[in-house]
C-alpha cells in the first residue's frame, strides 16, 4: 500500500467561500508550533481539518492534517480521492504560482480573464497561469523553479506557438544563486523572452515582503547601452549591470498579449541618462578640443613671434660693430665658442653671442694673470640691460653655466667669498695656478701612458689564452653538436632509410674532426676559411659526411689558386657524389647532394670567392 502523498500548502475555507480562504504552509506552522501539536495555531488547523474546510490550494482537494512528532508536519488528500497531480510542487512553486494568479487577477481588466492550471487541450499543455482575452489571445506564464533541459523547454514552447498561444517564462527566485543557469542563458537570447525570477526572498526588507521579482539588466557587448530583454547573444552577455525589483501588480499586457515591466521603464531611464551623459561628455571634449586650439594656436603665434623676434636680433648682431671688434680681438674659434648656444642660454633673450663675448671682454680677456673681478656686478649689468626669463633664477643658471664652462677651459678661478659667503669675487688664472696644472695634465699623460702600454701587454696575453679557450671550447660544442645528430637519427623509426644514414653520417663527421687531414687543410687555408667551409647548411644533410670534409676538397680542387677560371657545377656535383655517400631515398634528408652542392656555391657567391656566369657555370674571383 502507498503512502498518501504530501501536500506542503493547503487553504482552510471560510465556509463555502474559497475567495476568503487562508492559506497555510505546513513548514511555517511546524517551525512556529515547535512541532508540538498542542500548539493553539496546531489546534486550529486540526479544527478546520475535522470539519472538513481543507482544500488543495490548486485543484480544490479535500485535505487532512499529518502533524505528527517524527515526520516533517504536511497534508494529505483524503483517502478515495481522485489523486491530485500537484502533490510533488514545492512550497515557493506553489505560492509563486498563486501570487502570479492573483496578481494578474488585480491589474488586468478590460476583456481578460485569468485562470490557474488551465489544461489547454490543443496544446497538450497545462501552463501555470492562463491569461485570456476578449479576442480569443491567449497568454501562458511559467514558473520554474526546476532544472529544465534546453529540449523539454524548446518542445513545450512549440506546442504553445502551435497553439497560437504566446508563452512567457518567469525563473523560481531559489535559481538566482546558481553560478551558471542554462535555462536563464536561453531567456537571455530568446526573442521575446525575459530573464526575470519570482518569489519570496528570505533577506527581504518589510517593504519588499511577500513574493515579488528580479529582474536583472545587462550591458550590450558591442555597445555602451543596455540589453533588451531576449537581445543578448548567447553565452555573451555579462553579469547584471543593474536589478530592478518590482512586484507582481507592475506587470503589464497589452491587448496584443506584450508583457512590459518596471525593467522596461529602468532600462529607458538609464538608457536616457546615458545618452545625456554623453551628450554632456562630447560638448565638454568639444569645448575643451577648442580651447587647446585655441591655446595651441596662441601658443604657436607666440613662438613665431619669439622666433622672428630672436632671428632679428640674431642677424642684427651679426652685423654689428661690436661683433666686428670682437672678431678682432678674440678671433673665429673663441668667439664661435662663445656664441654657441647652450640648453639655459634661452632664458637670456638676447643672442649668446653678445652677452657672452661682452662678460668675456669685460672679465678675462686682456687680463693680467691673478687680476680679480666682481662677478655678481658683471653678471647683474648683462641681466639690466637684456630681456630675460620671469623666473630670474633661471638666467641666474644660464650665467653660472657659462662662468662653469671658463673654469673648466681653465681661464678662471675662485677667489674669495663675499661677507655673505657668496661665490662673488673671481679672478683670472694665476701664472701659479697655470703652471701647477701643466705638471698635473704632464704627470697624467705619462701615468695614463703607462696604464695603456699595461693594458695592452696584459690584452696580448690574455688574448693569446682566450683564443686558446676559445678554440677549445668551439671544438667541444661541435663535438657535442655532432652526437646529438647522432642520438636523433637514432631515435627515427625503424623503418626511416635516414635511420642508418643518419647516424653514419655523424659518425663520419667525428672523425673528421679529429682527423690529421682537417688539421693539414686549416694550417693551409686558415682559420676564417676553414669557419666557412665547416658551417652547416640545411641542405648539406643530404651528403653522409662532415660539411667541412667535402666543402673543403671542393674548395682546393675548384677555388684556391684558380682565379679567373671558370668551372661547371655539374663537375663539383660528379666529384662530391663519386667519393662521399648520399642519403637514400625516401628518407627524412630535406634535399639532395646535387642541392646541398648549389648550396654551397651560392654561399661562396655572396662570400665573394665566385661569381655565377649563368649556364651553371662559376667564376673564381679571388
Amino acid at each position: 500500500m502507498h503512502a498518501a502523498p504530501e501536500h506542503k500548502v493547503a487553504l482552510i475555507l471560510s465556509g463555502d467561500d474559497r475567495e476568503g480562504a487562508r492559506e497555510v504552509r505546513a513548514p511555517d506552522l511546524q517551525k512556529l508550533c515547535r512541532k508540538n501539536p498542542n500548539h493553539a495555531e496546531a489546534r486550529s488547523v486540526s479544527r478546520s481539518s475535522g470539519l472538513g474546510l481543507l482544500r488543495c490550494a490548486v485543484c480544490g482537494t479535500r485535505l487532512v492534517k499529518k502533524f505528527g512528532l517524527i515526520n516533517a508536519w504536511h497534508f494529505a488528500a483524503v483517502p478515495g480521492q481522485a489523486p491530485c497531480d500537484h502533490e510533488s510542487e514545492t512550497v515557493e512553486h506553489r505560492e509563486a504560482k498563486l501570487a502570479l494568479f492573483e496578481a494578474l487577477r488585480r491589474v488586468l481588466h478590460e476583456g481578460w480573464s485569468v485562470l490557474l492550471e488551465e489544461r489547454l487541450p490543443d496544446a497538450n499543455r497545462r501552463p501555470d497561469v492562463l491569461a485570456v482575452h476578449a479576442s480569443g489571445l491567449r497568454v501562458a506564464f511559467e514558473v520554474q523553479y526546476a532544472d529544465l533541459p534546453e529540449e523539454e523547454w524548446r518542445a513545450r514552447r512549440e506546442d504553445y506557438e502551435a497553439a497560437g498561444v504566446r508563452d512567457y517564462w518567469l525563473l523560481g527566485h531559489l535559481r538566482q544563486e546558481k553560478e551558471r543557469d542554462a535555462l536563464a542563458d536561453l531567456l537571455a537570447t530568446e526573442e521575446g523572452q525575459r530573464v526575470a525570477y519570482v518569489g519570496r526572498w528570505e533577506d527581504a526588507t518589510p517593504d519588499e515582503a511577500g513574493v515579488r521579482v528580479e529582474e536583472p539588466l545587462f550591458l550590450d557587448p558591442d555597445g555602451p547601452g543596455l540589453l533588451p530583454p531576449g537581445a543578448a547573444a548567447r553565452g555573451r552577455h555579462h553579469d547584471p549591470v543593474r536589478w530592478a525589483g518590482y512586484s507582481l501588480d507592475a506587470f503589464s499586457l497589452s491587448e496584443e498579449g506584450v508583457l512590459t515591466t518596471p525593467a522596461n521603464a529602468l532600462r529607458e531611464r538609464l538608457e536616457r541618462k546615458r545618452l545625456e551623459e554623453e551628450r554632456r561628455r562630447a560638448r565638454r571634449e568639444e569645448a575643451a578640443r577648442k580651447a587647446r586650439e585655441i591655446d595651441a594656436e596662441s601658443r604657436e603665434r607666440r613662438r613665431k613671434w619669439a622666433a622672428e623676434k630672436k632671428a632679428e636680433e640674431r642677424r642684427a648682431w651679426l652685423s654689428s660693430p661690436e661683433r666686428a671688434r670682437a672678431l678682432s680681438l678674440l678671433g673665429k674659434r673663441r668667439l664661435a665658442a662663445l656664441e654657441e648656444e647652450g640648453g639655459l642660454d634661452r632664458n637670456i633673450y638676447a643672442p649668446p653671442g653678445r652677452w657672452k663675448t661682452e662678460l668675456f671682454l669685460a672679465c678675462v680677456h686682456g687680463r693680467k694673470s691673478g687680476t680679480v673681478f666682481d662677478w655678481f656686478g658683471a653678471a647683474g649689468g648683462v641681466l639690466r640691460r637684456y630681456r630675460h626669463s620671469n623666473l630670474e633664477s633661471w638666467a641666474w643658471k644660464a650665467l653660472w653655466a657659462f662662468l662653469d664652462g671658463l673654469e673648466r677651459e681653465g681661464l678662471v678661478e675662485f677667489h674669495e667669498p663675499d661677507v655673505r659667503g657668496k661665490r662673488r669675487y673671481w679672478r683670472t688664472t694665476s701664472e701659479e695656478t697655470l703652471a701647477r696644472r701643466r705638471r698635473d695634465l704632464a704627470q697624467r699623460q705619462q701615468e695614463e701612458e703607462r696604464r695603456l702600454e699595461r693594458a695592452r701587454q696584459e690584452a696580448d696575453e690574455m688574448s693569446v689564452l682566450e683564443a686558446k679557450w676559445e678554440k677549445n671550447r668551439l671544438r667541444r660544442l661541435e663535438r657535442e653538436r655532432w652526437e646529438a645528430e647522432r642520438l636523433r637519427a637514432w631515435s627515427l623509426p625503424e623503418d626511416d632509410p635516414y635511420r642508418e644514414a643518419g647516424m653514419d653520417r655523424a659518425e663520419r663527421a667525428l672523425s673528421w674532426l679529429s682527423s690529421s687531414e682537417r688539421g693539414e687543410i686549416l694550417k693551409l687555408l686558415g682559420e676564417g676559411k676553414m669557419v666557412l667551409l665547416e658551417r652547416e647548411h640545411p641542405d648539406d644533410r643530404a651528403i653522409l659526411t662532415h660539411p667541412g670534409e667535402w666543402k673543403s676538397v671542393v674548395f682546393l680542387l675548384f677555388v684556391r689558386g684558380k682565379a679567373g677560371q671558370t668551372f661547371a657545377g655539374s663537375d663539383v656535383a660528379s666529384e662530391v657524389g663519386e667519393h662521399y655517400p648520399e642519403a637514400p631515398e625516401g628518407s627524412t634528408a630535406p634535399a639532395t647532394s646535387d642541392r646541398a652542392v648549389r648550396s654551397f656555391l651560392l654561399a661562396l657567391c655572396r662570400a665573394g670567392l665566385l661569381r655565377d656566369v649563368g649556364s651553371g657555370r662559376y667564376e673564381v674571383t679571388s
